[in-house]
């Protein structure tokens, strides 16, 4: 099941909800545990992911903030 991190805009707390892809699409409104708070936003600060298939066996890992570059999308040149 996936795990969704939130961050409140009134106190700044992180929350992580667990929630199947279905809960998300339908309209997920998770509150602030902190402060009770619906006023939530979604946060993005990384991903990993496994790519697999023949011949390879690389993995990626980013995490928000992070000054690597990968020299080949747009934003990176």
């Amino acid at each position: 099941m996936p795990t969704y991190e939130y961050i409140c805009r009134y106190c700044q707390q992180f929350l992580n909800v667990m929630a199947t892809i279905k809960e998300k699409e339908e309209g997920l409104n998770p509150s602030c545990p902190e402060c009770g708070s619906n006023e939530v936003r979604q946060s993005f600060s990384g991903v990993f992911f496994a790519m697999k298939g023949a011949g390879s066996s690389s993995s990626y890992s980013s995490s928000s903030g992070s000054s690597s570059s990968c020299g080949s999308c747009q934003s990176c040149k």
